[in-house]
């Protein structure tokens, strides 16, 4: 079992198809000394628009190098809220770390101690 998985939330944003601004979220997750092994899922909220399908087809493309990302989408509109549910149903390890694709970290900081302290 993982100790930690991390939820990044998406939607659909003008920005689209253009992955840049949930690329760079992912990143950032090199400032945190996340353990090695810690699962990241991409927890996105439905919508057909064809530039979010073009948007998966470059993310998709894009985290072929990761291992331990994957991709989920909801089946319906969930907002935020229905979105995380969606995303918890995916998880199994005993700490969660819960973060919007639009908020990057900008400091480094060591979630293993944060974790050690819960």
């Amino acid at each position: 079992m993982h100790v930690l998985t991390i939820i990044i939330t998406a939607s659909f944003i003008r920005s689209h198809p253009e992955i840049k601004i949930i690329q760079e979220t992912i990143e950032s997750l090199q400032l945190i000394n996340i353990p090695h092994d810690t699962e990241i899922i991409l927890a996105h909220d439905y919508n057909n628009h064809i530039n979010y399908i073009k948007y998966f087809e470059k993310l998709n493309d894009y985290i072929k190098s990761y291992s331990n990302i994957k991709i989920i989408q909801r089946k319906d509109h969930g907002h935020l809220t229905g979105n995380i549910r969606n995303a918890l149903s995916y998880v199994n390890s005993k700490y969660i770390l819960i973060i919007q694709h639009d908020l990057p970290f900008i400091k480094m900081f060591d979630i293993q101690k944060v974790i050690y302290d819960m």
